[in-house]
């Protein structure tokens, strides 16, 4: 399930950042599990971070997949299509602002391609916010502080992946142990760590941390401990 999340810090490279917000969502035309849909910024680069992402998502060119011009490719099909037009009105409709895109791009080859949606003004109790979309829609949420933050990130019945951009590993090294999500990626895109290999969720994902209980209901036993491999957990631009 495409539920992640990336947490933002005042002292993050800002370019960087924005790297790896659109990299770790839109790109992929966020059908990947580990694609972020909630970039959750601290006030002093929010702003920043939102313009800049919005410029970055409107250079992205969509085109087949095959075409060394492509940025990203189509939607998987019709119905995914309706889904992510749908989620795009419910978003506008509780408030929020699109920033960019969300709309259906008819091209020269054939297929179902959308241009890659950024939302400002969302906050996480909105309902595109609580479902999944899986589809090219990334929103931009403001959190108080690095707690808030955190709570924020956590705060989601799906914990596949999450993110840090800071250049402190106080931050750092806090996020990644009090996270909730299976796998925790610092100053990296939360896509494109899907490693062959044992992997882990959160809440309502199919497998947990450890420390989680399946869903209600559900067959599966406990998880047992889970310790990611170093790749799953370490990034750069660190101090």
């Amino acid at each position: 399930m495409a539920y992640g999340n990336t947490v933002v810090l005042d002292d993050a490279d800002l370019e960087n950042a924005v790297s790896c917000a659109i990299g770790g969502s839109v790109v992929s035309t966020s059908q990947r599990c580990t694609s972020s849909t909630r970039i959750i910024a601290t006030p002093g680069i929010h702003d920043q971070l939102l313009e800049a992402m919005t410029a970055s998502c409107r250079a992205l060119r969509a085109g087949q997949a095959l075409e060394e011009t492509s940025d990203l490719g189509p939607v998987v099909d019709a119905h995914q299509m309706e889904v992510n037009q749908k989620y795009i009105e419910i978003a506008r409709q509780e408030g929020a602002e699109i920033m960019c895109g969300g709309e259906q791009l008819e091209l020269a080859h054939k297929g179902h391609y959308m241009a890659p949606a950024v939302v400002g003004q969302a906050s996480n109790s909105m309902r595109h916010l609580r479902e999944e979309i899986f589809g090219p829609v990334v929103s931009v949420l403001k959190a108080e502080g690095y707690d808030h933050a955190l709570a924020l990130a956590n705060d989601s019945d799906l914990a596949l992946s999450s993110g840090i951009c800071s250049k402190s590993l106080r931050y750092a090294e806090d996020f990644k142990n009090r996270s909730e999500s299976g796998m925790v990626m610092v100053n990296l895109p939360t896509a494109g760590v899907d490693y062959h290999a044992p992997s882990a969720g959160g809440n309502l994902q199919v497998f947990t941390r450890g420390n989680k209980e399946p869903p209600h209901g559900s067959s599966l036993p406990p998880a047992r401990p889970f310790t990611p491999c170093p790749f799953h957990r370490l990034g750069s631009g660190l101090r």
